[in-house]
Parts: C-alpha cells; structure tokens; sequence
C-alpha cells in the first residue's frame, strides 16, 4: 500500500489543481517581474536616447544661431554699404533714375497688362489707370 492509496481520489484531484495553480501562479509573477523589468529597461534606453537627441539639437540650434547672427551682421554691413552707393548715386544723377522704357513697363504692369510691342522704346510715359 502506497501512500497515493490512502488519501481518497477527490482529494488527489485537489491537490492536483493546487499544485498546477499554484505553478501557473508562479510562472505568471515571474514572467509579470520579467517584462517589468525589460519595460523598465526599455523606458530608461529611451530617455537616454531622447537626452541625447535634445543635447544634439540644442548644439545644431546655437550653430545655426551664431550663424545667422554672423550672416545678419554680414547682411547689415552689405544693406547699409548699398544704401550709401545708392544715396550717393542719387544725389549725383538728380530727375529720374530709371529709363522710360522701365516706366513703360512697370505702368503695364501695375494695370496687369501685357505692353504694346509697337511702342517707342524712349517715348513718354504712359499714364497709369491704377489706383491702389
């Protein structure tokens, strides 16, 4: 006579599906502190990463900001050199700057019309029907 012999076989059944529940149960916290473990992992890889991203765009940002500080002063220094040739352009040709045919052109164009290609190429200016 074993032992399996003297405890009756419903309670054998029992004992059974404790077991097996008791198995499921550890296997299921084990796997759960598993993943939590890799999620956790996972989620600090990615704030690594995500510092470093930021780090990088901060260093592009102040490259792109000194540089545009460098091309503006550059620009300034060009904007105001023009602005003094054209003064002093100006000031020596007094009357009209620009030739009749310009004229002619942008008069054509303020009305959106295409210019009579017959027209005198030094002829007088014709007036302009547009109003702002």
């Amino acid at each position: 006579m074993g032992l399996l012999s003297i405890v009756p076989l419903p309670y054998r059944i029992l004992a059974m599906a404790l077991i097996a529940a008791a198995l499921y149960g550890l296997g299921w916290f084990k796997g759960n502190e598993h993943g939590t473990a890799k999620l956790t992992e996972y989620i600090g890889n990615q704030v690594k990463e995500g510092v470093r991203i930021v780090t990088k765009q901060g260093q592009v940002t102040e490259k792109v900001i000194v540089k545009y500080r460098d091309v503006a002063g550059k620009t300034e220094f060009i904007v105001q050199q023009v602005e003094k040739e054209i003064v002093k352009y100006a000031e020596s040709n007094p009357g009209y700057c620009l030739d009749a045919r310009w004229g002619l052109l942008h008069d054509a164009s303020a009305t959106n019309a295409v210019p009579d290609a017959a027209g005198a190429v030094d002829g007088t200016r014709v007036s302009s029907t547009y109003s702002p």
